[in-house]
């Protein structure tokens, strides 16, 4: 079963034989390239920022399990509820705070996702988010964010095909292009770090794997569009 490509978020990603398509597919392929080279054995997966659903699609095999959380922009949990509606034990959730999140104690996974998604969680819940992922995971965490930070940033913005609600000023493109993303005021992409991502993914996980999306193998991670981590629960 495909996803069916039909919401706006959908059309302005993954229009075909475009750049951006190339650039967005890449963590879907990451997660499927990282799974068969960890051996990673799942039957329960729970996923941050599902979406419809799509990263199912590219999982080495579809789990027994599946539980997925969003903010519901753009009514993706509509489309992930009608493209699942075969699979009995998936089930797919709003969540705007992390007691969204209500699991039991012995519900345990074996792997969680969140791609594109922990950018966009405000500081102060972010911590929260990771806590309880941690208390119901045991297993691997992956996660990929975009690249805000260095000269990639830079070239992302002049490339732009369009405007969005994101406003800089002269001094936030100076700071952002040394990294200095602490002098840049916070909103979901804007001023976002990755480093101070893994910082806070310390605190529950231990960082097995830091890779730039898609050319992490020719590419330093400032040159990259993205960042995939490889996260696992704490021995």
């Amino acid at each position: 079963m495909n996803i069916q490509e039909k919401s706006s978020y959908n059309d302005r990603l993954f229009k075909p034989k475009s750049i951006r398509k190339f650039l967005h597919l890449a963590r879907f392929k990451w997660i499927n390239k990282q799974l068969k080279k960890y051996k990673i054995e799942y039957k329960k997966v729970i996923e941050l920022g599902c979406h419809d659903g799509k990263v199912i699609n590219y999982l080495p095999k579809k789990p027994e399990i599946y539980k997925g959380y969003d903010a519901n922009w753009e009514e993706g949990l509509e489309f992930a509820k009608k493209n699942f509606l075969e699979f009995k034990n998936y089930s797919f959730h709003e969540s705007k705070n992390p007691k969204d999140i209500k699991l039991k104690k012995d519900e345990i996974f074996e792997l969680a996702i969140s791609l594109e998604t922990l950018e966009h969680i405000p500081v102060k819940m972010l911590c929260p988010y990771l806590e309880k992922i941690s208390k119901n995971l045991n297993g691997y965490f992956f996660i990929t964010v975009p690249n805000e930070k260095g000269p990639f940033f830079i070239m992302k913005r002049l490339a732009r095909p369009q405007e969005d609600s994101y406003e800089y000023t002269l001094k936030d493109y100076v700071n952002l292009l040394f990294g200095k993303t602490n002098s840049v005021e916070r909103d979901n992409h804007k001023g976002f770090d990755y480093d101070h991502l893994i910082y806070d993914l310390k605190k529950y996980f231990d960082i097995l794997e830091v890779k730039g999306l898609p050319l992490g193998n020719f590419l330093p991670k400032f040159l990259c569009f993205g960042i995939g981590i490889v996260a696992k629960t704490k021995e």
